[in-house]
């Protein structure tokens, strides 16, 4: 974990005394997208050095980079989780419209801010995540029944990173067992999740 820890920081530069991102460490195009950009904190929020975490925040660019910006998510980013929520209603009213993979990173964020958020939870429980969204419903810290816990343990790994779609059980193939020793990305971020929870409570 401290590797890739180190390796994400390093895609953390100062620019003119405020912080943007970038795509790879060796990559000095100055397109880093928002996902990226939001995936970069969580980890170092999680997993860093929080002093240096708070010196990202504190300083941090309204620019992503050269290409993006923050838009909404800038208050995500500054940690002014309210008003993020406030400003961020667009993805609660016209959810049918919203890509899943944006829901996807919504529920990433929400997970990350450590704050109990029971309404936007159970309104994105009751009506935006699937069932069969294990990941997404972990990240909202959603109970698993005994059914559902058993599901899980069953779980083979995909080709595709399925929870990010909004049929995570129609999506993609079963990893043969050759292409699962090298690739099981999808049940193990699930499971690391869920194990973070446990110890959360």
């Amino acid at each position: 974990m401290e590797e890739i820890v180190k390796a994400i920081e390093g895609c953390v530069v100062m620019i003119n005394g405020k912080y943007r991102f970038l795509r790879h460490q060796t990559n000095k195009r100055d397109t880093c997208s928002r996902d990226q950009a939001i995936m970069c904190l969580i980890a170092l929020k999680r997993f860093g050095d929080s002093s240096y975490y708070k010196s990202i925040v504190k300083n941090l660019d309204f620019r992503i980079s050269k290409k993006f910006v923050w838009q909404d998510s800038y208050l995500w980013a500054k940690e002014r989780y309210l008003l993020w929520r406030i400003l961020s209603c667009y993805h609660f009213i016209g959810w049918f419209l919203e890509p899943s993979y944006s829901i996807h990173l919504f529920c990433w964020m929400v997970w990350s801010s450590n704050k109990k958020m029971k309404l936007t939870k159970w309104y994105l429980l009751k009506f935006i995540v699937s069932k069969e969204n294990y990941l997404l419903r972990a990240l909202l810290r959603d109970a698993f029944n005994d059914q559902e816990t058993i599901a899980i343990s069953e779980l083979k790994p995909n080709i595709d990173f399925r929870w990010q779609r909004a049929t995570p059980w129609k999506e993609g193939r079963e990893l043969t067992e050759e292409e699962a020793a090298y690739n099981t990305l999808d049940i193990d971020v699930l499971n690391r999740i869920i194990e973070l929870n446990k110890t959360a409570k």
